[in-house]
């Protein structure tokens, strides 16, 4: 999900659901049914295990560093709203944000941009479709975090973000330039 998904039972049943489904604009087209066929292909419960174990080790790191209360750790990868990713950057900043107009969607994306350009790292709130929520989630696979040095770095790098974040809060022309971009310069990120 969320644009496809596998439904298996009997023939008349799952004919019944997939014309109801149809009548209602919800089927599914070639392209999302080969890349179903295909993820099921090469489906491998080990990879899934290891991807899931290592993304809880990083939720668990990042708990310790911003909060039990801030971090969720999902299954599949640490979830930060947009409001903690906010909280978590005016640490003892006294609500400069605010003066500037900083709302939590723009901090997180903002902090998206950040892990984007400066670790190559592609989260939800930088790369969902429009309307989705932004807060930070990070869906980690065990090949990528290898590649990347491991949980510790993952985490590492998320601190600088906030770090490099909590810098632009008292920059708020800068901040804005990262999110919508800039008539002169597109690379303003590298602060």
């Amino acid at each position: 999900g969320p644009r496809a998904g596998l439904m298996v039972g009997r023939a008349d049943l799952v004919n019944r659901v997939v014309a109801t489904a149809s009548g209602l604009g919800l089927e599914a087209r070639g392209p999302l049914i080969l890349g179903v066929l295909r993820s099921l292909e090469s489906y491998d419960p080990d990879t899934l295990r290891r991807d899931s174990a290592l993304a809880r080790e990083i939720a668990i790191v990042l708990q310790e560093r911003f909060g039990a209360d801030c971090v969720l750790d999902l299954c599949m990868g640490p979830t930060i709203s947009e409001e903690d990713v906010l909280t978590i950057a005016l640490e003892g900043q006294n609500d400069r944000a605010s003066v500037y107009g900083l709302v939590p969607a723009e901090a997180a994306c903002i902090l998206g941009m950040i892990l984007l350009v400066d670790n190559g790292f592609v989260t939800s709130n930088v790369a969902e479709r429009p309307g989705a929520r932004v807060s930070l989630r990070l869906r980690p696979t065990a090949a990528e975090v290898d590649r990347f040095g491991g949980p510790k770095m993952v985490v590492d790098a998320v601190n600088t973000g906030f770090q490099k974040l909590r810098t632009l809060l008292g920059e708020p022309q800068t901040a804005r330039e990262i999110i919508y971009g800039s008539a002169t310069d597109k690379s303003t990120v590298g602060v």
